[in-house]
C-alpha cells in the first residue's frame, strides 16, 4: 500500500460507504471542505439514515489541533455506456501542511485509488481547481483536451 505522511503526529480514518458508524467524520469533514474550498455537498445527518452511501469513500487526517486533510469519492459501476470509475468529488489539505514532506494529499489519494482497485474499478475522473493542477499531474492524472481542469487516470 502507500506510506503514512512522514513526521506527523496524526491519526488516519478511512471508510469504505457512509453510515452512522461515521457520522462525526462526515460532519467533521462537510465542515473542514466549507472551510478549505468554500464548498461542500457531503451528506447531512439526516441523509446518512435515509439513503444507502455503500460507494463513497472518505478519508481523514487529524492532528491534534483537528482535520488538516480529508478526501471525499464516488465509485460508479460500470454501464453499458461507461467503464467502471471513481468520482474524485473533494480533496483538500490545510495549507500549513501543502507541499510538504508530509505527503498528507498524495497519502490520502493513495487510499482511494487502492480501495477502487481493490473493487475492480478501472479509472478515475475529477475536476480539478486551477491552484492544483500541477498537484495533478505529478499524481498520473491526464487532462482531458476540452476542459484543461478535467482529469483522469486509468488505474
Amino acid at each position: 500500500m502507500t506510506q503514512a505522511p512522514v513526521s506527523l503526529p496524526h491519526e488516519v480514518a478511512f471508510y469504505q460507504g457512509l453510515d452512522e458508524s461515521c457520522r462525526s467524520d462526515v460532519l467533521g469533514a462537510s465542515e473542514f471542505f466549507r472551510r478549505q474550498l468554500g464548498f461542500s455537498s457531503l451528506p447531512g445527518p439526516r441523509d446518512l439514515e435515509r439513503y444507502d452511501y455503500s460507494g463513497r469513500l472518505l478519508g481523514v487526517v487529524r492532528s491534534e489541533n483537528g482535520i488538516i486533510g480529508s478526501i471525499y469519492a464516488k465509485a460508479s459501476p460500470a454501464t453499458v455506456l461507461s467503464a467502471s470509475c471513481v468520482e474524485l468529488q473533494y480533496l483538500a489539505v490545510r495549507p500549513e501542511f501543502r507541499r510538504s514532506d508530509q505527503r498528507v494529499g498524495s497519502y490520502l489519494l493513495d487510499l482511494v485509488e487502492q480501495a477502487a482497485k481493490e473493487k475492480g474499478i478501472e479509472s478515475a475522473r475529477l475536476t480539478s481547481l486551477h491552484p492544483a493542477v500541477p498537484f495533478w499531474k505529478r499524481k498520473g492524472y491526464i487532462a482531458e483536451a476540452q476542459n484543461p481542469c478535467s482529469f483522469y487516470k486509468q488505474l
